[in-house]
């Protein structure tokens, strides 16, 4: 009896811990922040949604989740290009959230993604 007893109490103690560690293992998701600079005429918006960014702003995703990109130039604008995680003149971009660095072009801090787009006008046609 008393064996059963104490077996019954090193299983209890046992699924409590298992329950304390599951529990610590659910905390709140690992986050990564993505900043997005605008200049010119235009916004970008993100998928998943958080950013519509006619300027300056910041949103947080998962880490490792895909963020996608959308530059969307005012009228007579157009995308002049991208820097940093996007690169290009294309109005689209995407990238994976899934290291630790440092932002690039110094646009942000440590852990963070940054991108800078810039708007131009379009050039008047030649005659």
């Amino acid at each position: 009896m008393r064996n059963t007893r104490i077996a019954l109490a090193l299983v209890a103690a046992l699924v409590v811990a298992a329950v304390s560690v599951s529990a610590a293992g659910s905390s709140t998701p690992i986050k990564r922040s993505v900043l997005v600079v605008v200049k010119g005429k235009g916004k970008v918006t993100s998928l998943p949604g958080g950013i519509t960014c006619p300027r300056t702003c910041r949103s947080f995703f998962p880490k490792d989740s895909r963020v996608r990109l959308v530059a969307r130039p005012a009228a007579g604008w157009k995308v002049g290009h991208w820097t940093g995680h996007c690169t290009g003149t294309a109005a689209r971009c995407a990238f994976w959230l899934t290291t630790d660095h440092e932002c690039s072009a110094q646009l942000c801090a440590t852990g963070a993604f940054g991108v800078h787009v810039a708007f131009v006008r379009h050039a008047a046609p030649v005659a």
